[in-house]
């Protein structure tokens, strides 16, 4: 599915997208376009970034320019991003840090899939994963989590689609 959307792309074909009533994207297309939007997060958006929040305007904006959808979708398109950059680096910490921290030696080499990720980008976020201070927010959230009722596990379906479905 990913290479078709690339594909498409470079020949400007546009995805589909449909919206429900409350704007948000539904259907095959905005599947296509949530994946998209994950490998921009993976491949654009540097790491080393503590927050979304953080990541400089004139970068989200170069996104917004290569995806191009609907234009009223802008924000829910750039929020969207924002929540697969920081899966992203929960998928890191999760996989490939936390594992590890007791042994720095493997720390050094980037993991083989993610092997385009800077030296002193990873550098940086491995440096900050293992500080007391994120040890002990990620502490905090897990017992915040744990006292959920259910947990979203809808991955890119998301619940404009579930809801579609019922």
């Amino acid at each position: 599915m990913k290479p078709n959307i690339t594909k498409n792309k470079s020949k400007g074909v546009k995805i589909n997208i449909d919206y429900n009533d409350d704007g948000i994207e539904i259907g095959d297309g905005s599947i296509q376009l949530v994946s998209y939007l994950g490998v921009l997060a993976r491949t654009m958006v540097p790491v080393d970034y503590l927050d979304w929040r953080l990541v400089p305007n004139e970068l989200k904006e170069k996104l917004w320019d290569i995806v191009q959808v609907d234009e009223d979708s802008k924000n829910n398109t750039i929020a969207s991003i924002g929540r697969k950059f920081r899966s992203f680096k929960h998928h890191l910490t999760k996989d490939y840090i936390m594992p590890y921290k007791d042994n720095p030696e493997h720390l050094k080499e980037p993991p083989p899939c993610y092997n385009y990720i800077e030296t002193q980008i990873r550098r940086k976020l491995v440096m900050d994963r293992l500080s007391k201070q994120f040890q002990k927010k990620s502490e905090n959230q897990k017992r915040k989590r744990s006292l959920n009722t259910y947990s979203h596990r809808l991955r890119r379906k998301c619940y404009a689609n579930f809801e579609q479905e019922v």
